[in-house]
Protein backbone atom coordinates (compact mmCIF):
# COMPACT_ATOMS: atom_id res chain seq x y z
CA UNK A 1 0.00 0.00 0.00
CA UNK A 2 2.86 2.37 0.80
CA UNK A 3 4.37 1.78 -2.64
CA UNK A 4 1.10 2.70 -4.33
CA UNK A 5 0.83 5.86 -2.21
CA UNK A 6 4.42 6.89 -3.03
CA UNK A 7 3.92 6.28 -6.76
CA UNK A 8 0.63 8.21 -6.74
CA UNK A 9 2.31 11.08 -4.91
CA UNK A 10 5.10 11.19 -7.45
CA UNK A 11 2.67 11.24 -10.35
CA UNK A 12 0.56 14.03 -8.85
CA UNK A 13 3.40 16.29 -7.75
CA UNK A 14 6.30 18.10 -9.28
CA UNK A 15 9.39 19.76 -7.94
CA UNK A 16 10.66 23.08 -9.30
CA UNK A 17 14.06 24.22 -8.12
CA UNK A 18 14.90 27.90 -7.87
CA UNK A 19 17.84 29.34 -9.77
CA UNK A 20 20.25 29.12 -6.84
CA UNK A 21 19.50 25.42 -6.29
CA UNK A 22 18.95 25.62 -2.53
CA UNK A 23 15.35 26.85 -2.62
CA UNK A 24 12.30 24.90 -3.72
CA UNK A 25 9.72 27.13 -5.39
CA UNK A 26 6.11 26.71 -4.29
CA UNK A 27 3.35 27.43 -6.80
CA UNK A 28 -0.20 28.36 -5.75
CA UNK A 29 -2.50 25.34 -5.62
CA UNK A 30 0.34 22.87 -6.27
CA UNK A 31 2.27 20.35 -4.18
CA UNK A 32 5.99 19.62 -4.33
CA UNK A 33 7.81 16.52 -3.14
CA UNK A 34 11.22 17.09 -1.51
CA UNK A 35 13.81 14.49 -0.55
CA UNK A 36 15.50 16.04 2.49
CA UNK A 37 18.79 14.17 2.01
CA UNK A 38 21.75 16.58 2.12
CA UNK A 39 19.61 19.43 3.50
CA UNK A 40 19.98 20.48 7.13
CA UNK A 41 17.16 22.99 6.65
CA UNK A 42 14.65 22.86 3.81
CA UNK A 43 14.10 26.28 2.22
CA UNK A 44 10.85 26.97 0.37
CA UNK A 45 10.33 30.01 -1.86
CA UNK A 46 6.92 31.58 -2.40
CA UNK A 47 5.98 34.60 -4.50
CA UNK A 48 2.88 36.54 -3.48
CA UNK A 49 0.85 38.94 -5.56
CA UNK A 50 0.16 41.27 -2.64
CA UNK A 51 2.77 43.95 -1.90
CA UNK A 52 1.30 44.70 1.57
CA UNK A 53 4.34 44.52 3.85
CA UNK A 54 2.27 43.56 6.89
CA UNK A 55 1.14 40.21 5.50
CA UNK A 56 3.17 37.03 5.97
CA UNK A 57 2.50 33.52 4.67
CA UNK A 58 0.87 31.20 7.20
CA UNK A 59 2.90 27.99 7.58
CA UNK A 60 1.25 24.90 9.05
CA UNK A 61 2.73 21.45 9.64
CA UNK A 62 -0.25 19.30 8.70
CA UNK A 63 1.05 15.86 9.63
CA UNK A 64 4.15 13.74 9.99
CA UNK A 65 4.67 9.98 10.02
CA UNK A 66 7.13 7.20 10.93
CA UNK A 67 9.06 9.29 13.45
CA UNK A 68 9.88 12.15 11.07
CA UNK A 69 9.54 15.55 12.74
CA UNK A 70 9.53 18.99 11.17
CA UNK A 71 8.94 22.51 12.42
CA UNK A 72 8.69 25.99 10.95
CA UNK A 73 11.99 27.72 11.72
CA UNK A 74 11.61 31.15 10.05
CA UNK A 75 9.91 33.21 7.35
CA UNK A 76 12.24 35.70 5.66
CA UNK A 77 11.21 38.46 3.27
CA UNK A 78 13.58 38.15 0.30
CA UNK A 79 12.24 40.76 -2.13
CA UNK A 80 9.42 43.26 -2.27
CA UNK A 81 8.25 45.77 -4.85
CA UNK A 82 4.94 47.34 -5.87
CA UNK A 83 3.76 44.15 -7.65
CA UNK A 84 4.87 41.22 -5.50
CA UNK A 85 6.81 39.93 -2.51
CA UNK A 86 8.88 36.79 -2.18
CA UNK A 87 9.45 34.89 1.03
CA UNK A 88 11.86 32.16 2.07
CA UNK A 89 10.26 29.70 4.47
CA UNK A 90 12.73 27.59 6.45
CA UNK A 91 11.71 24.18 7.77
CA UNK A 92 13.79 22.22 10.32
CA UNK A 93 13.46 18.47 10.28
CA UNK A 94 14.72 15.38 12.11
CA UNK A 95 14.85 11.93 10.54
CA UNK A 96 12.55 9.03 11.11
CA UNK A 97 12.26 5.59 9.57
CA UNK A 98 12.66 4.88 5.85
CA UNK A 99 9.94 6.66 3.82
CA UNK A 100 9.09 8.90 6.78
CA UNK A 101 8.05 12.48 6.19
CA UNK A 102 5.77 15.43 6.86
CA UNK A 103 3.45 17.75 4.97
CA UNK A 104 3.87 21.53 5.16
CA UNK A 105 0.99 23.76 4.06
CA UNK A 106 1.64 27.40 3.10
CA UNK A 107 -1.24 29.82 2.70
CA UNK A 108 -1.43 33.50 1.81
CA UNK A 109 -4.54 35.72 1.47
CA UNK A 110 -5.88 35.80 -2.09
CA UNK A 111 -3.84 32.77 -3.24
CA UNK A 112 -4.49 29.03 -3.32
CA UNK A 113 -2.60 27.05 -0.67
CA UNK A 114 0.72 25.44 -1.58
CA UNK A 115 1.99 22.20 -0.05
CA UNK A 116 5.39 20.62 0.35
CA UNK A 117 5.82 16.99 1.28
CA UNK A 118 9.22 16.41 2.87
CA UNK A 119 10.40 12.82 2.98
CA UNK A 120 13.43 10.73 3.81
CA UNK A 121 14.35 7.86 1.52
CA UNK A 122 17.34 5.85 2.73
Amino acid sequence: MKKIWVIASLLLTFNVMAADGDLTKLLPGKQVLIDVANHEVVALLIYTNNPDTGLLPLVTIEKSWSGFECSHKATILRRANHNFKSFEIQIDWSPGADLSGCIVNVSFPGMKDSRAELYMNY
